[in-house]
């Protein structure tokens, strides 16, 4: 009878399930004790038993499946065992019946028919892992060596034998193939008078070679003590002295020799007594660099090595009478010591001769004199408890023209009106200034307590010539810093408030420092500038003793340049490698003080530092040492 479609399709599932696990369950990798067909045999009974069971009537036939057909019966066939070939190797799994099977129906490379290879598995199917897999041999002659051909599913590595030195043994020591090779020569053993020679070997036989005895060394060209040299360890003889001397052997080519001092050289520095007087290196001085504190001096040889004689560092200026800043100067640029205040101001130099100085103020009045815009009282306040009288540009305080400083002067909100480029709102002061040479006038109002302006005039009328609202200094930039370069003449100064109404107290400073007849320009930063000198003087170093001293009488050219309260710039100016100028270079102040000058630091040309403290204004002049009018760069830099 046969099967339903659905029961078939069971059946195929089951058997095809069955088969896949046969390898397995067969144990032929794994070496289990259930045979091969074992397993085969039962899903043969299996599927024997469910094809031969009868199927279950179903009383509706519509129900399940379709009625069988007696056509369903005559079409049954015996189709014989089932064998499996999954890897397509062409052994099969199943039955006995199907030939050779296979263990490993996974794997094609595993079967029957495979020969057995080294890697841990049963290739051939015999139950035996990496069997039948020959030796290796590898090396010849002492080397030979012989290893499994398989270890643990590997194939070993056959390394062969390190090969020795051939020795008289019948045996390939080398390796190279051939026995007992280069050994039928005599022997030869011992060195200069004990060297002796014997037959080589004989039929893997060996003879000994015995050297003669040594005797002492002696000069006749022949190694009696057998030590491989010839007349060695004879005493030498020396004679000469210093780079003259000579050491030299007793025996030559083994024969007696004689013994030639060098001939002299001249000394130099070397360690070395070249010209074997018996001194070394006699004859050197000593050599010196370097100003001030800077100088050095060095012995010109030491220990037989050239010395170079290197200044030391320079240091800040101090009042010692020393060059400590190994410029060529003393005591330079060290300023002025100011005291007092109003009437009472002094100023002396910080330094003369070496000593520090001491200020003291000037005597004062005891009540303060009204109008004339000084602080009589020394108190700090200008006119205090007096009304204004510069109110007016007709009514200006005369300021002198050495320049100075005014504190506490007052602005009451009264304004006169004059064009300024800065412009203003509030009430306005008044200072005239007479100008006896060409200068660079310097204002500020640092310290002010309100928002000023100041301006330059020719007079009472007219335009401002110069004019500051707010200053570049970030440290008071609502006060104001402003400089003109004037001719001779008297000009008006005018200091206003910013704001509309604003009254109180200011502070003035002033300064005159002479511009001379050449051109006069503002710098503001870093750079190199250039120019042309005037062919006029007006201008030399006044600084009694500078190196530098009456010198410049041609003509010069000016930078000038501002520095904010509290800013120190450490300036330095140079024409060096950039003219053919003959210069002269001064670094002043606003009070005309000299912070530094220098003449023909590299060649003709000059470099100069100093220390320049703000507020004021300073100045870079470049002079000429000749007097002519020519053309010149300068490079300046610590601004």
């Amino acid at each position: 009878m046969l099967l339903s479609f659905e029961r078939r399709s069971l059946i195929h599932a089951v058997t095809a399930a069955s088969l896949a696990s046969l390898a397995a369950l067969s144990g032929c990798a794994n070496g289990e004790s259930t045979p091969p067909d074992a397993s085969t045999h039962r899903a043969d009974a299996w599927i024997s038993s469910e094809m031969d069971a009868p199927e279950p009537e179903f009383p509706d036939a519509t129900v399940g499946r379709d009625a069988p057909t007696p056509a369903d019966d005559a079409s049954r066939v015996d189709t014989g065992p089932t064998c499996v070939d999954a890897d397509g190797d062409g052994f099969s799994v199943g039955p006995s019946s199907c030939g050779q099977l296979d263990c490993d129906d996974a794997d094609a490379t595993i079967n029957p028919g495979a020969v057995e290879v080294c890697n841990g598995k049963d290739d051939d199917c015999n139950g035996v892992v990496d069997d039948a897999i020959a030796e290796q041999h590898c090396g010849v002659g002492g080397c030979a060596v012989t290893v499994p051909g398989c270890t643990a599913g590997r194939v070993p590595t056959c390394t062969p034998g390190a090969p020795s030195t051939e020795i008289c043994n019948a045996i390939d020591d080398d390796c190279d193939g051939e026995v007992d090779e280069g050994l039928g020569t005599p022997v030869v053993c011992g060195v200069g008078a004990c060297e002796r020679m014997v037959p080589g070997c004989s039929g893997g036989g060996t003879t000994t070679c015995t050297p003669g005895a040594p005797s002492p060394e002696t000069c006749n060209g022949i190694d009696d003590d057998c030590d491989g040299e010839t007349d060695e360890g004879l005493p030498n003889q020396t004679c000469g002295v210093g780079a003259c001397a000579r050491t030299m052997p007793t025996c030559v080519g083994g024969a007696l020799a004689a013994c030639t001092p060098g001939s002299p050289s001249t000394e130099v520095c070397n360690g070395v007594d070249d010209d074997c007087n018996g001194f070394i290196d006699d004859g050197f001085g000593t050599r010196t660099c370097g100003v001030g504190y800077c100088q050095r001096t060095v012995n010109e040889c030491v220990s037989g090595v050239p010395q170079t004689c290197t200044p030391g560092s320079p240091r800040a200026e101090t009042c010692n009478n020393i060059d400590d800043n190994c410029n060529g100067s003393v005591d330079e640029g060290l300023g002025t010591l100011s005291c007092g205040v109003g009437i009472c101001a002094n100023s002396v130099a910080a330094c003369v001769a070496g000593v520090p100085q001491t200020c003291t103020p000037r005597p004062g009045l005891a009540t303060e004199v009204c109008g004339n815009g000084l602080d009589d009282n020394c108190n700090g306040s200008v006119d205090e408890g007096c009304t204004p009288t510069n109110d007016l540009c007709g009514s200006a305080i005369v300021l002198s023209s050495a320049g100075g400083t005014r504190t506490g002067d007052r602005i009451d909100g009264a304004a006169q009106n004059l064009t300024a480029s800065c412009g203003y709102n509030g009430g306005d002061v008044f200072y005239s200034i007479t100008l006896s040479a060409r200068s660079v006038l310097y204002v500020d109002t640092f310290g002010s307590s309100f928002d000023t302006t100041a301006s330059i005039f020719a007079g009472c009328s007219g335009s401002s010539i110069a004019c500051n609202d707010d200053s570049a200094c970030s440290s008071d930039f609502l006060r104001s810093q402003v400089t003109a370069v004037l001719n001779p003449g008297t000009y008006i100064i005018r200091v206003a408030s910013f704001a509309s109404g604003a009254t109180g107290t200011f502070n003035l400073r002033w300064q005159v420092m002479t511009a001379g007849a050449g051109p006069a320009t503002l710098i503001t930063g870093n750079g190199t500038y250039t120019g042309t000198t005037s062919a006029t003087s007006g201008v030399t170093s006044s600084t009694t003793g500078a190196p530098c001293y009456g010198r410049g009488s041609g003509g010069e050219a000016l930078h000038y340049f501002m520095r904010c309260p509290g800013a120190t710039s450490s300036v330095t100016a140079s024409t060096c490698s950039l003219t053919s100028l003959d210069s002269v270079l001064y670094l002043r102040n606003g009070a005309n003080t000299e912070l530094s000058c220098a003449d023909d630091t590299c060649g003709l040309q000059t470099s100069i530092a100093g220390s320049a403290a703000g507020p004021g204004v300073f100045g870079i002049y470049v002079d000429s040492f000749s007097g002519y009018s020519q053309s010149y760069s300068v490079a300046v830099s610590g601004l």
